[in-house]
């Protein structure tokens, strides 16, 4: 193995960021590679022509641990997050409507990419570069690249779902790694402008229905622009079963399910539609991370810890506590 201090990291959403943040500190270069046009990963957003913010991805995110709290506030700044003031309800299997759990919620601002931006400042991505493969070499780790190789790299950490993980690295490091205990399940993202604003009473609201898993008035999140707009995520099993639809026949169903569900009787009048293959755990352990036992791979992400954007921190943090230790 290498003896330099360079470390691959493939993601820039928060589990990518926060590992790289965590290597800086302790003392190694982080080189972070990221296929899309810039940072976000599940803290999505995108920009509509009447000047809103819609969050298609994650729609909040708690701050219990006491070091991701410390990590936004060193790292991000509290100009790129705010509470998210919002009137959440929650509907059981047998159709009773009551409160969200309560929490304190944040929203990036003015969007949710705000967030992984701020953290991003701190480092030169290298965005618009797909990995196909992390191949181990006599002087360290190589990937391969649409553009060419890069490398070597005294370790690699690996922030995607596992499904893309399996296809990164020799079989028998899926072995050892177990990753083919891990699987993700889609979700489909409907985001719908209204001319007028709607009035059912609430903010948002996690739903046991046959189609629609979350409505949320992306609207009253704060700093989102002008217009009305509500994101929609279809729940997992509708999604699934729908992997391969085209998008205009989702849309048009998904909104006919809301419409329905709470008695919108106003047109649509714009709309956004967006499948996200891998987007939530479809259940199993829940490890924290990934490391092979020589410590030259290691996997983090949310679907290693739950889910949840906190869990992407979390994950993140105990893999670098193990490779660093606590800065």
């Amino acid at each position: 193995m290498t003896d330099n201090t360079h470390i691959a990291i493939i993601g820039a959403g928060i589990a990518g960021l926060t590992a790289a943040l965590r290597a800086r500190e302790a003392g190694f270069t982080p080189v972070l590679f990221e296929k899309s046009r810039g940072p976000g990963g599940r803290l999505a957003s995108k920009r509509t022509q009447d000047g809103a913010s819609v969050d298609m991805g994650a729609q909040f995110f708690t701050i219990r641990n006491s070091r991701f709290k410390a990590l936004l506030a060193d790292y991000a700044g509290e100009e790129a997050l705010q509470l998210w003031d919002a009137t959440l309800w929650h509907e059981n299997t047998q159709g009773a409507v009551g409160s969200f759990h309560q929490a304190l919620r944040y929203v990036g601002t003015p969007r949710m990419t705000a967030v992984t931006r701020a953290l991003s400042a701190n480092f030169a991505i290298n965005t618009g570069i797909r990995i196909t493969a992390v191949t181990p070499e006599p002087d360290g780790w190589t990937l391969t690249t649409d553009e060419g190789p890069q490398g070597p790299f005294a370790r690699v950490i690996i922030t995607t779902p596992p499904e893309q993980a399996r296809n990164l690295v020799a079989e028998s490091v899926v072995a050892s790694l177990g990753l083919e205990a891990f699987r993700m399940l889609p979700c489909w993202t409907l985001a719908l402008r209204f001319e007028q604003a709607l009035t059912p009473g609430f903010d948002g609201m996690q739903l046991a229905h046959e189609c629609l898993g979350w409505v949320a008035r992306n609207t009253s999140k704060p700093q989102r622009g002008a217009g009305e707009w509500w994101v929609l995520h279809a729940n997992s099993t509708w999604s699934e079963s729908h992997r391969d639809t085209a998008s205009s026949e989702v849309a048009a169903a998904m909104t006919t399910a809301f419409r329905q569900r709470f008695d919108i009787q106003q047109p649509a009048s714009d709309y956004l539609v967006h499948r996200w293959l891998y987007a939530r755990p479809a259940g199993g352990p829940t490890p924290g991370f990934l490391s092979t036992a020589e410590g030259g791979i290691g996997l983090c992400g949310d679907w290693l810890a739950g889910g949840r954007v906190e869990g992407a921190f979390e994950s993140a943090d105990a893999l670098a506590a193990q490779w660093f230790g606590q800065p």
